[in-house]
Order: structure tokens, then C-alpha cells, then sequence
């Protein structure tokens, strides 16, 4: 007898997902498959789905065997703002795949694709990174699948666990730097638990986030205000999760999250202190965890994509495949996924058969490179105008007291950083460049957060630093600290914003120091000279500094 596929769709696939029995059969199937990942499990898809109930309908393929048992399984969705048909996860599954018992995958295969075909003839289905070990001979020999599916190829970098040696290697290669962070304090590898991760979690991705708006101007977690939700919600509900960071005492220097399962630990984000960035926390932290898995026995997937860093880790590699259903040339045309592919393909198209559009999609794209990155790069960075400075001598035991309490103030919070809010005159991008530049001149930042915005950071190179940096132009005394960057939105006072930082930097250094009176380098410009900042100027001394400066400006 032959059993068709149901689809369960919208609230009848939430009722579906609910059911004990059906849980324990897809839980069962995704652990029995040969080829599944934690991205079919329901430890992902089940949370994916509820967590994104709001934005996407849940569409689920599903087939049984005459005694009821499942034996085939696709889980997908509908963008309800744009009508687009994805697999489930979306962007955060980062490998999209059916699961069939062996035996059932050729003709649950060939008769979901049907069903999509019949039910959905003008939307493109993309499945991206097919593991490997996927049976794919249906598609490959089906003439009619072969007219409306096409495959690119890539590759995932792995660490596999005949590498120990190599990475034992690596790990003593980069010694010295270990060694430099922990003259800076304790140093840990610490695997965070389950009842940890939330708060952990809080503190960890803004690294990540701040080092995407830099180099990629994307920021996955300020976009979509679901994701946080999404990883606290699996990490509440299983074990699927990893997530592990490098400590500096109990400074976060490096954080790694991904997801696990069937032997594998899959990259998903990782993320670094630009403050600790010369040490290579990022890279020391991938090591440790890459030993720690082999000890483990599981394999560590750094997953597809051109990043170097990848490259210079992996130890192995392995075939995946982006698979394309495009049931007819007009969807090709249609829809998002293809669009921009099919706009390049259009003259090519023309001149095929109709009838299989899909193939001659692939053959006009075949000369684009494999996994070719999408973001942007940084952009260049403007020309460093010369900045004089004038010292400054702060009277600290005359130091006025201000509404806000010092306790607000943060230091070193990238999570602040991020809160800033894009101007016409500075991007966020901007800024988060500005920041990065800063911060490679050995600076500390201050911030203020209020309703969750960034109401005001500043940028102060300490004495320690000065006294050790090589400036033998600057006219800057050995020793001297110096304001380097201020920025303060629109709806602040400037004035009061400055004198609070300074109130709260010298709180900082006459706690060591010992002394009421220190000087600082002031920048000779239009905002500080209409500025009061307390305390009295020096004697001029024609400082000069050779760094970007437009955050000082940015408000002017």
C-alpha cells in the first residue's frame, strides 16, 4: 500500500509538534539517520519554531510506514511577511536536509518534492550545506528532479580526531602569548553549564556582535530580536548547546557557542575582547576547545564559509552540497533566493528549454567561486587628522558631585558600545570602527547607558600607557594620560557628560595615585574649548596626535 506524505502546516504542525509520541519518533529518527545533525533535531527545530510563531509558519512533510512509525521527515516554514519558502531555522540552520530511514529515502524524497511542486509551483525551496552521506541518487537520476533541481558544491573545514598532535602544536606555537595573558591574571577554559548559559550568554555576544559590525557591518542580534530568545530557549530545554569561554580572572577574553550533536560540535558564533585582541584569546580559545573535543572523541565542525581563520585550523574536509528545487522558470524569477542569480542567468534561460530551468540556472552560475563571502569588507579608514592638546590639571578634592551616580558608569563595556545610535554624520559601523581604532592605541572607554541607548562613552590612553608607547613626536610627557575620543548623543549635555567621565576616571587614579591634583592631555578643539571642564589648564604644550578623531567631532 502505498503511504503518502501529510503535511502539517500552521497550527496543525504546532498540535503535531506537541505530541510525546511523535516527539519521541522524530527524536528517534534524527539519532538513526545517517546523516543527521542537531539542525534536524527537535532540540533545535521544535524551539526555532516556537520561538519565530510570530513570523513564520511551520510547514512539515512527514511520512510513515503502515505500522505508524515515522520514516521520513522535512521540516520547513513560510515567511509570513514575504511568502518565502525556507527550511526550518532558516539562516541559523547551518545544514538543511530531509531525514528518511534509508530504505524510505528515495521515494519519501521524490514524492516530497512533488508534493512542493504541486502545493507551492512559484516558490523556490533552498537547502543549504547538505551533510555528507546524504543519499542523493533519486534526485541525480530522476529525470524530472533532474529538470528542477540543481546542486552547488562547497565544503566544510574540520578538525577531526586523528589531529591532536597538530593541534598540540599549534597550542605551543602560541605560548608566548598564553603566557603574556596570564601575567594579566588567572587564566581559564571554562565549559558553561546549562543553568549558567543565560547569564553567561548576557555577557558573551556583544564580543561577537561588535566584531560583525567592524568587519561586516551586519549584527545578527541587534537585527533580529527573536535570536537571543532562540539559543536561551534551547539551551532551557536540552543539552544541544556549547558554549564555552576563555577567562582572564573573570574578565570574558573569548567566547565560542555551537551546537552538538551526533559526535559533532558545529560552530555557530564566536567572539573576542578587542581590549585583550593582541593576545589571540579568539585563537588560543578555538585550540583549547578543539583539544578538549578530541579528548572527547567528536569531531569539531568549523562549518562552511571563506573565513581564514578556519583555514588555518582545519585539519580535514568534507564535501557539502546547497541544494536548489525551482519548480518552474517563473519562481526562479520570483523568488528571493534566486532572484539576484536569476536576473544573471535570465539570456541564459531564454535560449534553453523551458522544461528544465533549473540546470541552466546552474550552468551560468558555475563560474562563481565556492562560499564566496556576502558581507562587505571594512571600509577604509579616513585619514588621520593631526590633533593637538593642551594639558589639563584636574583639581580632584574640588571635583563637583553629579546627579548620576559614578556606579552607572561603565568601563570597558562592549555591550554599551553597541548601543550607540547611527547618525547621518556616523554610522554605527563608524563608531564600531572608531572604537576598534581607539582601543589599538591602548585606550579605555567609559560609557553611560540610558534607555537603552548609549547616552555618552569617553576614550582616555592612561599614564601607564603613554609612559610606554613610543611618541617621540607627540610632545606628550611620559606618563601623561590623555582624552582621546568623547562622544555624546544629541539630547545630552555635553559638558555634564565630560565632567562626570573625568569624575570618575580620576576617582580611579587617585585610588592609586594618592595625589588630588593630575593632568591630562585635553584635545585643542571647538567641543572642549566651549566645554567647562573642571579643574584649570597648564601651560600650552603643542601635544600632537596622530590618530582618527571624528568621534570627538561627530556631534558638531
Amino acid at each position: 500500500m502505498k503511504i503518502t506524505i501529510v503535511i502539517s502546516s500552521n497550527e496543525n504542525a504546532f498540535n503535531l509538534i506537541s505530541e510525546p509520541a511523535f516527539l519521541h519518533q522524530w527524536r528517534d529518527l534524527s539519532e538513526r539517520c545517517p546523516w543527521g545533525t542537531v539542525f534536524q533535531s527537535p532540540d533545535f527545530v521544535k524551539v526555532w519554531y516556537e520561538t519565530y510563531r510570530e513570523r513564520f509558519i511551520p510547514v512539515i512533510l512527514s511520512k510513515s510506514t503502515p505500522g505508524g512509525q515515522l520514516c521520513g521527515l522535512l521540516t520547513l516554514a513560510i515567511n509570513r511577511s514575504t511568502g518565502q519558502l525556507v527550511y526550518a531555522g532558516d539562516v541559523y540552520a547551518e545544514y538543511q536536509v530531509w531525514l528518511a530511514h534509508e530504505d524510505a529515502n528515495d521515494a519519501f524524497v521524490s514524492e516530497a518534492f512533488s508534493v512542493l511542486r504541486e502545493k507551492w509551483p512559484r516558490k523556490v525551496l533552498m537547502l543549504k550545506y547538505i551533510p555528507p552521506r546524504v543519499r542523493l541518487e533519486v534526485v541525480e537520476q530522476s529525470s524530472w528532479l533532474k529538470g528542477i533541481c540543481f546542486f552547488r558544491p562547497s565544503s566544510r573545514p574540520l578538525i577531526g580526531l586523528d589531529a591532536q598532535q597538530r593541534v598540540d602544536q599549534s597550542l605551543k606555537s602560541k605560548q608566548v602569548k598564553l603566557n603574556r595573558l596570564r601575567k594579566l591574571g588567572a587564566v581559564s577554559f571554562v565549559t558553561i553549564e546549562r543553568d549558567e548559559f543565560a547569564e553567561i550568554f548576557e555577557r558573551a555576544w556583544p564580543l561577537y556582535e561588535f566584531r560583525q559590525i567592524e568587519q561586516y557591518d551586519s549584527s545578527p542580534f541587534l537585527r533580529d530580536v527573536d535570536l537571543k530568545r532562540l539559543w536561551v530557549g534551547v539551551a532551557k530545554n536540552s543539552d544541544a548547546l556549547h558554549m564555552s569561554v576563555l577567562k582572564v580572572d573573570e574578565a570574558i577574553v573569548a567566547w565560542f557557542l555551537g551546537l552538538q550533536g551526533n559526535g559533532y560540535v558545529h560552530l555557530l558564533s564566536m567572539g573576542y575582547s578587542p581590549f585583550y585582541s593582541r593576545h589571540s584569546p579568539a585563537m588560543l580559545h578555538m585550540l583549547m576547545l578543539a583539544k578538549r573535543l578530541i579528548q572527547e572523541q567528536r569531531v569539531f565542525d568549523l562549518t562552511p564559509g571563506g573565513s581564514k581563520y578556519k583555514e588555518q585550523l582545519a585539519t580535514a574536509h568534507e564535501k557539502t552540497l546547497t541544494l536548489y528545487f525551482i519548480p518552474s522558470l517563473r519562481s526562479a524569477i520570483e523568488s528571493k533566493p534566486t532572484r539576484e542569480l536569476a536576473q544573471r542567468a535570465v539570456k541564459r534561460l531564454v535560449r534553453v528549454a523551458v522544461k528544465n530551468p533549473a540546470q541552466a540556472l546552474a550552468s551560468s552560475l558555475r563560474r562563481k567561486p565556492d562560499d564566496a563571502p556576502v558581507s562587505s569588507s571594512p571600509p577604509p579608514a579616513p585619514r588621520a587628522p593631526e590633533i593637538r592638546f593642551r594639558l589639563h590639571r584636574l583639581n580632584t578634592v574640588d571635583c563637583a558631585h553629579h546627579d548620576e551616580r559614578l556606579e552607572a558608569v561603565g568601563k570597558n563595556k562592549i555591550a554599551d558600545l553597541i548601543r550607540y545610535e547611527s547618525t547621518h554624520a556616523q554610522s554605527l559601523r563608524d563608531f564600531v570602527s572608531e572604537a576598534w581604532r581607539f582601543i589599538d592605541q591602548g585606550a579605555d572607554v567609559y560609557t553611560l547607558v540610558r534607555s537603552e541607548r548609549l547616552a555618552a562613552s569617553c576614550w582616555i590612553v592612561s599614564g601607564e600607557k603613554t609612559a610606554s608607547a613610543d611618541l617621540p613626536d607627540s610632545g606628550v610627557p611620559a606618563g601623561t594620560a590623555r582624552l582621546v575620543g568623547f562622544y555624546a548623543h544629541a539630547d545630552e549635555d555635553r559638558g555634564k557628560m565630560i565632567n562626570m567621565f573625568m569624575d570618575k576616571w580620576s576617582s580611579e587614579v587617585t585610588a592609586v595615585a594618592k595625589t588630588a591634583d593630575i593632568n591630562i592631555g585635553i584635545p585643542e578643539t571647538d567641543m572642549f574649548r566651549n566645554m567647562q571642564v573642571f579643574g584649570e589648564d597648564l601651560p600650552k604644550v603643542p601635544i600632537v596626535q596622530k590618530s582618527s578623531m571624528k568621534t570627538l567631532t561627530a556631534n558638531e
